[in-house]
């Protein structure tokens, strides 16, 4: 698995780790005695809260990322062109442009 493929994996476990908790907190709640379904339902909102803040560091994180990696394409983009147009200038020399 390339690096892109395991960061869309990421992405994919960030965006259903919510409802795979809700999943878990359900089965929990049809094991347990209405005793500690009170508890349960405590943790749970505090839980999905912190949870919400993971997931929403992960979207801004992945965000970041991917702005960073065009910055870097376009900054590579324009370097190629000057290096062409400086060969130009010495009698005509050229290369391709990220060849």
């Amino acid at each position: 698995m390339n690096e892109a493929d395991k960061a869309g994996e990421m992405v994919e476990q960030l965006i259903f780790l919510g409802t795979d908790f809700r999943g878990a907190m359900d089965d929990m709640r049809e094991a347990a005695s209405e005793y500690v379904s009170a508890s349960l339902s405590e943790y749970e909102e505090s839980t999905v809260d912190a949870l919400s803040a993971v997931v929403d560091s992960g979207m801004n994180l992945a965000s970041d990322v991917e702005g960073a990696s065009l910055t870097i394409l376009d900054t590579d983009s324009e370097s190629a062109e000057d290096v062409d147009a400086a060969l130009n200038d010495l009698n005509g020399l050229t290369r391709p442009v990220n060849g």
